[in-house]
């Protein structure tokens, strides 16, 4: 079961949360349990890894990662992200992923070795 943040109108409850608004992210973030990053799954490619990662969550995403390609390569090379191919599966890995913080640990580390790349490049 889920619920869609847009259409929320007080404090209801639900297994997961569809966050399908903009601003609320950092902040939902930090009370997950698991993520899944979005856009993954179709045409969008995907959405930036390191936002979940810096709060230490096991993260998800479909096979379309390519607006994040190089920052998604090193995620799958140390073990940081769990790829679900398609939509059928992720019930299931959210499932496996409940329990696996070391993943959720890998990836903030990466999170956190990436911060100010920005400023150093400017």
């Amino acid at each position: 079961r889920f619920r869609r943040r847009s259409q929320l109108t007080g404090r209801e409850k639900g297994e997961v949360l569809l966050l399908d608004s903009i601003g609320e992210l950092a902040a939902l973030l930090a009370k997950a349990d698991v993520v899944f990053v979005g856009g993954s799954f179709n045409e969008t490619q995907g959405h930036n890894l390191l936002e979940p990662a810096f709060f230490g969550k096991p993260v998800l995403t479909g096979p379309n990662m390519r607006n994040f390609a190089a920052i998604f390569a090193v995620f799958v090379a140390r073990r940081a992200v769990k790829v679900v191919e398609h939509p059928a599966q992720l019930a299931a890995a959210v499932r496996e992923a409940l329990g696996d913080w070391e993943m959720g640990e890998r990836g903030r580390q990466i999170a956190a070795g990436m911060r100010g790349v920005a400023a150093k490049m400017a």
